[in-house]
């Protein structure tokens, strides 16, 4: 699960059209890292948004996914969003099959760690 840092901030001082910029970069970022014909992109709730990255389990295959969608990050530019870069934070959870597990439970789950995970910090992935 993906967060975007601080879009609070973003959605009380810009109008839509920037915010609506901010999201359609992250899902951009998110489809351009990940395999379209393997893996599953979609938004969740506000501002996060669900990526099941199919057969991978190795947290550090997991990691440079999240070190390419970051990099992709840091490059784009949003105008009228002066301020500052837009950064994301995630937490993974690793299951055997999705079959064997409650695909809801684990978002919920996911949802509950990464705010717990973004406590110590943002921009990071917690496995």
């Amino acid at each position: 699960m993906f967060d975007i840092d601080n879009f609070k901030s973003v959605n009380d001082n810009y109008w839509h059209n920037i915010w609506d910029e901010v999201i359609k970069n992250v899902a951009t970022a998110l489809k351009s890292n990940t395999k379209l014909d393997k893996d599953v992109v979609c938004r969740w709730g506000w501002e996060e948004f669900v990526v099941f990255l199919n057969g991978i389990q190795d947290k550090d295959k997991i990691q440079e996914v999240f070190g390419r969608i970051r990099e992709y990050m840091q490059k784009v530019e949003i105008p009228g969003l002066k301020w500052r870069k837009i950064t994301l934070s995630a937490w993974a959870y690793i299951a055997d099959t999705i079959e064997n597990d409650n695909i809801i439970k684990m978002i919920w789950d996911a949802d509950k760690k990464l705010y717990t995970s973004k406590e110590t910090g943002k921009d990071k992935i917690t496995i």
